[in-house]
This record gives structure tokens, C-alpha cells and sequence, in this order.
């Protein structure tokens, strides 16, 4: 078995996906989720056909992609360009490193952020919480509601569902992705109502996320009040 060459994964990853300003890619993630929300013009009709119903099966695989993208694009940035992150990565995980792996970082063909954001594990919303959460020193899911709370009172520049976060709903997205990529379940179906609400939960996950890393450039009050 060949040896896993993270570096080629990488640099693979970034031609498939583009550099982009960080607010032009949030768009971009937040649009194609939103796509999804065209479902809501049938997801509440009981006598969907099969065909609708297979439909409905992939928007958790799309939007578990789009979340984890995304997540790792942040944690990479918060490594490279927060400096009170940046001595916090240590407790993200024991990652090797590689002589090749050391001579492409100094090189400079990927960044220390982006090695380590790819190495870690996102396989689930505990994955996430406990990476955000070590970088941000802080609780993650209470700094998450702290945003909300901050926008719904603010308003936000991003078109996303002003409400709190529900874990167990996005919880729900994502082990129906589990479980249409990795079992054959044919028993099991996604309603087009689930659809709905796992999409919301996705935008007021990464819309509010925006919030939480515009305060850390912001700083003063509204630091103050979301990161405490």
C-alpha cells in the first residue's frame, strides 16, 4: 500500500476549489446550499414521488460537503492569520510531519494552516466543535449563540434564516449522510420537510460562524460580547 501523500491532496483540493476572498466563498457556499431551498416548494407535500424522494437523498451529502469545506478553510485561515490561534493548534491533534511534508510548508507550496486543517479529523459536529473551539479558546456551541443572538439583533450582511442553532437537527443531516454513503439502507428515507430544515441549519451554522470571525478582526464590544 502506497504511502498517503497529504501534500498532493492538498495542492489537488486547492485546483478543484479555487482561491477566493473569504466573504466571495462564504457566498458561494451559503448559494449552493440555498439552491437546496427551491425544495421548498414541494418538501411539504406528503405524496411526493419516489423520484422527488431520491432527489431529497442527496441534500445532506451536499450539505455535509459544503459545512466540512468550509470548516476547513477556516480552521486553516485561523492557524495562518490569527496569532492568538495560531499557539492553540498544538492541542488540535499529534500530526507527523513528513521531511517532504516540512520542505513543501517552508517552500511555501501549502500553507502550516491548510496541512494541518486537512490532517484533522471533521467527521461530524463534536469534530468540528472541538477543533473551533480549541482554536477560539473557547466553548464553541456558546459562542455559536452568542452570534445568533448578536444577529438577530443586529441583522447580518449575509441572506441567512436569523434564528438559533439546533444542534440535533444538523445532527440529523449529517448522519443521513452516514447513512446513504455508507449503507445499504433501502428501508430508509429522507423526507423533503427534514430537507428543508437541515438546509436553515446549515446556513445559520456557517452564516453565524462568519459572525464569530468577523468579531475576532473587529475586536472591542462585539468581541466582547460574542467570544467573552
Amino acid at each position: 500500500m502506497s504511502k498517503r501523500n497529504i501534500i498532493l491532496e492538498i495542492t489537488q483540493r486547492l485546483e478543484r476549489a479555487p482561491n477566493k476572498p473569504a466573504t466571495q466563498r462564504v457566498r458561494d457556499i451559503l448559494g449552493l446550499i440555498g439552491t437546496y431551498k427551491q425544495l421548498g416548494i414541494d418538501v411539504l407535500k406528503e405524496d411526493a414521488d419516489a423520484q422527488s424522494h431520491e432527489l431529497y437523498n442527496y441534500v445532506p451529502v451536499v450539505i455535509y460537503a459544503n459545512v466540512e469545506d468550509y470548516f476547513r478553510t477556516t480552521i486553516a485561515d485561523l492557524i495562518d492569520n490569527q496569532s492568538e490561534c495560531q499557539p492553540r493548534a498544538k492541542g488540535l491533534a499529534n500530526i507527523r510531519f513528513d521531511i517532504e511534508d516540512i520542505l513543501a510548508i517552508s517552500g511555501k507550496s501549502v500553507s502550516a494552516g491548510q496541512f494541518i486543517a486537512h490532517s484533522i479529523r471533521l467527521n461530524n459536529l463534536d469534530d468540528i466543535s472541538s477543533a473551533m473551539g480549541t482554536l477560539l479558546g473557547n466553548d464553541f456551541w456558546h459562542v455559536l449563540q452568542r452570534a445568533c443572538a448578536y444577529n438577530q439583533r443586529e441583522g447580518t450582511s449575509f441572506d441567512l434564516t436569523q434564528g438559533d442553532f439546533h444542534y440535533e437537527t444538523m445532527k440529523a443531516a449529517i448522519d443521513a449522510r452516514h447513512i446513504i454513503c455508507h449503507e445499504r439502507a433501502t428501508s430508509w428515507t429522507t423526507t423533503g420537510t427534514q430537507c428543508f430544515d437541515w438546509i436553515i441549519e446549515a446556513i445559520v451554522l456557517i452564516g453565524n460562524t462568519e459572525t464569530i470571525l468577523t468579531s475576532l478582526l473587529v475586536g472591542g464590544e462585539m468581541e466582547k460580547e460574542i467570544l467573552g
